[in-house]
C-alpha cells in the first residue's frame, strides 16, 4: 500500500538477476487536520470518493490513513456502458489507476445517479472531472487551469477550511429563507387587505 522504489546494479554477466542495494518507502504525510475533516463530512452525510492514478493498492492505503475505507476497484477496467458505470461508481469509495477522461466518466455517473457532486482537485488531470461536477473545488496550491476552471479555490490549500464554508454557507441559505417567508407572508397580508 505504500510507494516503493528500489535501487539496484546488474552484473554484465547476469543482467537477468540485478541485486538490489536498497529499498525507499515513500509515504504519504496527511496534514493533522484530514481526520477530523472526514470524520466531519461523514458525520453530515457526505459521501467521500478516492479518484488516483496511484495504484489501487497505494490510493486504498492513503485513503484508509484519512478514515475513508470502502470497496476499492482498479479503474483501468471500468465498464463502458453507462449504466454498469453507475454501479460501479456508487459501489467504490477508492479509484486506483484512473485516467483524467475515467474521472469526469465517474463523475457524470454519479451526478448521473441523482448526487449532488464536489470535486476536489489540484492538477490538470483533474480539469475534465472539474469541469463535470455541480461544485468544483481547486487547491490554491494547484495549477493555474484547475484554479481557473474552480468555483471556490482554497487559497492555503487548506481541505479543513471546507467544513467552515458549509456552515457558512448554510447560514447563508437560512438567512435568504427567512426573508424570503416574510416577504411572502408581507405579500399574503397585502393582498388580503387589498381584496378586504
Amino acid at each position: 500500500g505504500r510507494r516503493v522504489l528500489a535501487f539496484g546494479t546488474t552484473d554484465d554477466l547476469d543482467r537477468e538477476r540485478p541485486r538490489a542495494h536498497g529499498l525507499v518507502l515513500l509515504a504519504e504525510r496527511l496534514r493533522p487536520e484530514a481526520r477530523s475533516t472526514v470524520d466531519w463530512f461523514r458525520a453530515q452525510g457526505v459521501e467521500l470518493k478516492v479518484l488516483s492514478g496511484d495504484r489501487p493498492e497505494t490510493a486504498a492505503s492513503i485513503a484508509r490513513d484519512a478514515g475513508i475505507d470502502g470497496p476499492t476497484i482498479d479503474a483501468s477496467t471500468l465498464p463502458v456502458d453507462a449504466a454498469e458505470l453507475r454501479g460501479v461508481a456508487l459501489a467504490h469509495s477508492v479509484f486506483g489507476r484512473i485516467s483524467p477522461e475515467d474521472k469526469r466518466r465517474v463523475v457524470e455517473a454519479l451526478r448521473g445517479a441523482g448526487r449532488y457532486v464536489a470535486m476536489v482537485g489540484d492538477g490538470v488531470n483533474d480539469v475534465p472531472a472539474l469541469k463535470a461536477a455541480r461544485l468544483a473545488i481547486a487547491q490554491g496550491t494547484g495549477t493555474q487551469m484547475a484554479r481557473t476552471v474552480a468555483d471556490v479555490v482554497l487559497v492555503r490549500g487548506e481541505f479543513a477550511a471546507v467544513p467552515a464554508m458549509v456552515a457558512e454557507g448554510r447560514k447563508i441559505l437560512r438567512n435568504v429563507q427567512r426573508v424570503a417567508k416574510l416577504f411572502v407572508t408581507k405579500s399574503a397580508f397585502a393582498a388580503f387587505l387589498v381584496l378586504s
